[in-house]
């Protein structure tokens, strides 16, 4: 049921995370367009920190690592981009790439209609596979290549 405002339960509970915890984190699942992931939405505002998507992991998971690179964020210590960067993703490295605006349709739309605007910068969380190498590297598992599509 919508408020006054137009706004639903939804809505009501990311603005509220926002407002007390600095982002919110959407955990979305896999249907026939793509595989499961999970985006923050409020990073940009609260911290000037890049909201993070990941594909592919399980979701609480996935949520649990956007969590702590807030945290991270919050104690002024911000995630590496474009490097190997271990702690988040236990037993794995990780890479956080920009993404594309082009993507933002697709992947944020909370995000979108947080910001009114697709004025925000987004980082993909990048794993890679058990023999540590990376979706854009020839040997990648190949089964792993669909549960982690690369938005840069």
């Amino acid at each position: 049921m919508r408020d006054d405002h137009g706004m639903d339960s939804h809505d009501r509970k990311l603005l509220d995370d926002v407002e007390q915890h600095g982002w919110h984190v959407l955990k979305i699942l896999a249907d026939e367009n793509g595989p499961q992931f999970c985006y923050s939405v409020g990073m940009y505002h609260s911290l000037r920190h890049p909201e993070i998507i990941t594909f592919g992991l399980d979701l609480m998971v996935g949520h649990r690592l956007i969590n702590e690179a807030g945290r991270l964020a919050r104690e002024g210590k911000p995630v590496p981009v474009g490097r190997q960067y271990d702690g988040l993703l236990e037993g794995f490295p990780v890479i956080f790439k920009p993404v594309a605006k082009e993507h933002y349709r697709n992947y944020f739309g909370y995000a979108l209609w947080f910001y009114r605007s697709d004025e925000f910068d987004a980082l993909q969380c990048i794993w890679p596979d058990r023999d540590n190498r990376w979706p854009w590297e020839e040997k990648f598992n190949p089964h792993w290549k669909p549960q982690q599509p690369l938005l840069q």
